[in-house]
């Protein structure tokens, strides 16, 4: 991401006066990566300040189209879409045909619509009726800030969402599932995303100490006033956010550990039963974390008409932007619309890291016996059962953690 918006403010830079007849490149990797991200001919004219025509010029020279659809069967096309409804069930049709990028798949919203209208009408219905207005915002371009947070729908089985979002574009900037929420762990995905991104301006978090690391990081690199705290109704951005990842990720999982419980074989009391479900679910459910922040960063946003990747993008290729002089009172930055002062936050439950005593090299053989990454029919909980009678049979004395 970094280098692409290099190689754009490079190729954006002024024309060399000396040379009329100087032939401007454009490099095919950039052009496939804006196409890709649904930038349109004009708007990649403009960031590239060149003219529509020599966009097509080089289009047609590297074989390039923007109309470049999939050519597959509708039964195939069905069963796939069928397939992305049964992982991301509460998903839109935006987000749904996104994923279907994901996988590869490019195909008309037209075509997408009428199967969606055949075969999962009553989803439509259903999600028409949970729509929600957004509030005013006023942050002026990406980077300026990120809003950061933890949810812990599923922390009844131990795991957090750690996630971070840019303000002004709403592009996701990480969201990982972890098994505790020390600062240093919270610090790591932080780091990880600024790697790719670079670091914003400032960052918007709650008051919990988890996030302690990644003050400490940021007064060292921006100074005073680059981190803002606040209570958790400050921080609508991410809030937000995290309702379309529930239903988008995290309520299926919701529901089968609930459903394991009720069968009686999860108790969530249970230490190597915790275990257990993280070695075999936390990989899948950063997988489909992984594939639904993708998916949302290309779906169309209703309220400006383009996506978030599309919006980080281009303000981050016309960039340097002023940032805007904070007042000694910043805690209504990056605030949208009223907020209720009387609301308090809950104390936030501390978790650590689930131990076993066991051999040391019982993890490989785990590894070994039951790859983590085993394909499963039964959506994992087969092997969810064969890690519980392996570490069962190990007669393993378990180190209960503090969870709350």
């Amino acid at each position: 991401m970094m280098k692409l918006r290099t190689e754009c403010l490079k190729f954006s830079a002024p024309r060399i006066k000396n040379h009329l007849n100087a032939k401007f490149e454009i490099n095919r990797t950039i052009l496939v990566e804006l196409i890709e991200s649904g930038f349109t001919v004009v708007e990649i004219s403009k960031l590239l300040s060149v003219s529509e025509r020599t966009i097509y010029r080089r289009m047609a020279a590297f074989n390039i189209s923007v109309y470049d659809f999939s050519d597959i069967e509708d039964d195939i096309l069905i069963s796939k879409i069928d397939d992305v409804l049964r992982q991301f069930p509460r998903n839109g049709e935006t987000m749904v045909r996104a994923v279907l990028q994901e996988c590869g798949i490019k195909i008309t919203r037209s075509r997408l619509r009428n199967i969606l209208h055949e075969i999962d009408r009553d989803g439509i219905k259903e999600r028409r009726r949970g729509r929600l207005h957004r509030r005013v915002y006023n942050v002026q371009a990406p980077m300026h800030l990120w809003h950061l947070d933890t949810n812990h729908k599923l922390i009844r089985w131990h795991f957090v969402i750690a996630g971070g979002i840019d303000g002004f574009s709403r592009f996701v900037v990480f969201l990982n599932c972890i098994g505790d929420n020390k600062a240093d762990t919270i610090f790591r995905c932080f780091k990880e995303a600024t790697g790719k991104y670079g670091t914003p301006l400032r960052v918007r978090s709650d008051q919990g100490m988890e996030n302690f690391k990644v003050a400490e990081s940021m007064l060292q690199l921006r100074g005073p006033s680059s981190m803002i705290t606040g209570k958790s109704t400050h921080n609508q951005r991410i809030e937000r956010l995290w309702r379309d990842v529930f239903e988008g990720v995290l309520a299926f999982y919701y529901e089968l550990f609930y459903f394991l419980e009720e069968r009686g074989i999860l108790d969530p009391l249970n230490e190597v039963h915790l275990y257990a479900i993280h070695y075999v679910y936390l990989l899948r459910i950063n997988s489909k974390l992984e594939i639904w922040k993708n998916a949302w960063a290309r779906h169309r946003l209703r309220t400006v008409g383009t996506s978030p990747l599309r919006l980080f993008l281009a303000g981050s290729f016309n960039l340097p932007v002023p940032p805007v002089p904070m007042s000694e009172d910043n805690s209504h930055y990056g605030v949208e619309g009223q907020v209720d002062i009387d609301v308090i936050d809950n104390p936030r439950p501390q978790l650590n890291p689930i131990n076993l005593n066991a051999p040391p090299d019982f993890e490989r053989q785990l590894f070994s016996q039951y790859p983590v990454n085993r394909l499963s029919e039964n959506h994992g909980i087969d092997l969810y059962m064969d890690v519980v009678r392996y570490l069962n049979n190990l007669e393993i004395n378990t180190n209960v953690s503090q969870r709350i």
